[in-house]
């Protein structure tokens, strides 16, 4: 009996010190039969649960909280009585209340320094409102008045910002009239103008404002001497005239568009004080005698653009 006990316990201790060598692989009978019985035990309990269909897991995963969205469970607002909901607003109201800047030189004290000038005749008229046209304060210029007290019309008067008739008037007293008296004229007026009128550029409905719309534009047809002759913008008899004034305008003004520019140019001079980034100018406007067409299909003139694009 000594015998067989030691031998069991030889026997125990190699199992033991295999299993330590071979990383655990060998387990002593014992313990593998605990543990057959314990996954017997859990098969049997595995298969009496029921197997859920595909369609239902595909469910379980989707309802799983692991994988809901983290904003699912954050609550909503609470709901915002009637009498504290913002008014709707009426068809066209947004667009009634959207409004340009105004330009610089339309306010009172560019107005008051204008006329304080002694350069031109003008009245102050009450503010002008239409959609998004308008001016706050304009002059409806109808003279200007040259050193020598002599008085320059314009036919007819017309209203614009005041920063633009004090540069307009500076403009005929510095330029405009003595170019004429050097070639032997007198000025008398300032023919066929145009200044304050709400519409699209080139007269074309839904296009962009015009500085017209703005009062800050002139529209000039041509030049009534002392004798009566108007020397006309488009049909041109002094080239060597309207040379140097289109050179003093394209100097004064932020855009000169005169016959040659377009269509909508061939009959007068636009002169307008325009903002533009880095202080770009425009100046376009063709001087050449005007000859007169055999018919209607003679091929338009060149456009100045070409020519002349910039007025530095």
């Amino acid at each position: 009996m000594a015998v067989r006990s030691l031998a069991r316990s030889a026997a125990c201790r190699l199992r033991t010190a295999l299993a330590l060598a071979l990383g655990g692989l060998v387990l002593s009978p014992s313990v593998l039969e605990k543990f057959s019985a314990a996954a017997r035990t859990y098969r049997a309990f595995d298969n009496a649960r029921p197997v859920p269909s595909a369609r239902a897991s595909a469910a379980g995963r989707r309802r799983s909280p692991a994988i809901r969205p983290l904003w699912t469970n954050v609550p909503l607002p609470p709901h915002r009585p009637a009498e504290f909901a913002a008014p709707k607003e009426q068809a066209g109201e947004a667009a009634a209340v959207v409004s340009t800047p105004a330009p610089l030189g339309d306010d009172a004290e560019t107005c008051a320094a204008v006329l304080a000038s002694g350069n031109v005749v003008a009245d102050r008229e009450p503010g002008i409102q239409s959609g998004l046209c308008g001016l706050e304060h304009p002059l409806m210029l109808k003279a200007i008045i040259l050193a020598d007290k002599k008085h320059i019309q314009l036919e007819p008067p017309v209203a614009m910002r005041c920063r633009l008739a004090g540069v307009v008037a500076q403009w005929i007293i510095d330029d405009v009239a003595p170019a004429v008296a050097a070639s032997g004229q007198t000025l008398a007026a300032l023919s066929g103008v145009g200044g304050y009128e709400c519409r699209g550029r080139n007269r074309v409905a839904g296009a962009k404002l015009s500085e017209h719309a703005i009062g800050n534009a002139l529209d000039i047809g041509g030049l009534k001497l002392a004798n009566g002759m108007v020397i006309s913008v488009q049909q041109n008899d002094m080239p060597m005239l309207f040379t140097g004034i289109r050179a003093s305008a394209c100097a004064r003004f932020s855009t000169v568009l005169g016959p040659g520019a377009d269509a909508s140019h061939k009959t007068h001079v636009h002169l307008d004080l325009q903002e533009r980034r880095h202080g770009y100018k425009m100046c376009q406007w063709n001087i050449a005698p005007f000859e007169a067409a055999p018919d209607e299909r003679r091929a338009a003139p060149e456009p100045a653009a070409r020519k002349n694009r910039f007025c530095r």
